[in-house]
């Protein structure tokens, strides 16, 4: 907990490797009255309908790859009504990648969303000011194109409208990565993550919808185009 990881299945899974056999409701009871001193900020979520929106981001991790530390650039792509997600290591966070990124996502989930939520970076918006129209990326408006969904950018400096795909940032960090410390190569790290993104995570129970995300996902599939 005092290094930031607060997920009692993780913990769970750290302290039975070390020979704990207890259960794990006593975990969590030892955890739940700590959770005041934990550090929070508030997270602007909306809901949108299936088929509606997903939500682009990038985030860095510093873990061992290879043998040595270093920091790996992973784009996250939500799906706003289900909450599934899926993540991928990238060599960087230039544009080839940025849309890279978003159609091996499309390819996992299957289809694509009437629109794609993003934050103001470069690979994707030009400028946008407040009042003026927002001028995109040509490459991302070919991708837009070619995939048929609508481009939006979040308002500027009001990222954490992209409230779903922030929080998902947070759920990699203190599940996968919290639970995997080495990887051979990034080759490596994707294949994991594919495993636990299809074993663990879509089939968690979400807090705030009160549902699977694999079973919210299913009913939302026939919407994606």
């Amino acid at each position: 907990m005092a290094a930031g990881v607060w997920n009692a299945a993780v913990i769970l899974r750290e302290i039975q490797a070390q020979g704990y056999q207890g259960q794990a409701s006593i975990l969590r009871d030892y955890i739940r009255p700590k959770r005041p001193l934990r550090q929070a900020r508030a997270t602007v979520r909306f809901e949108t309908a299936p088929g509606e929106q997903l939500q682009n981001d990038w985030a860095q991790y510093r873990t061992q790859v290879n043998g040595r530390m270093q920091e790996v650039h992973f784009a996250v792509n939500t799906l706003g009504y289900s909450r599934r997600f899926h993540f991928v290591a990238m060599a960087c966070e230039d544009a080839e990648h940025t849309y890279e990124s978003l159609i091996q996502s499309f390819e996992y989930f299957g289809g694509v969303t009437n629109e794609v939520l993003v934050d103001n970076q470069k690979t994707e918006v030009i400028s946008h000011r407040v009042g003026a129209a927002v001028e995109y990326n040509t490459g991302f408006l070919e991708l837009a194109a070619h995939y048929s969904f609508l481009p939006r950018a979040c308002r500027p400096r009001r990222a954490r409208t992209k409230g779903k795909d922030e929080r998902m940032v947070r759920y990699i960090k203190e599940n996968f990565f919290a639970r995997y410390r080495e990887f051979e190569s990034l080759v490596h790290l994707n294949q994991l993550a594919e495993q636990w993104l299809r074993e663990e995570a879509a089939q968690r129970l979400h807090g705030t919808v009160k549902e699977v995300v694999a079973e919210r996902f299913a009913r939302a599939l026939p919407l994606l185009h």
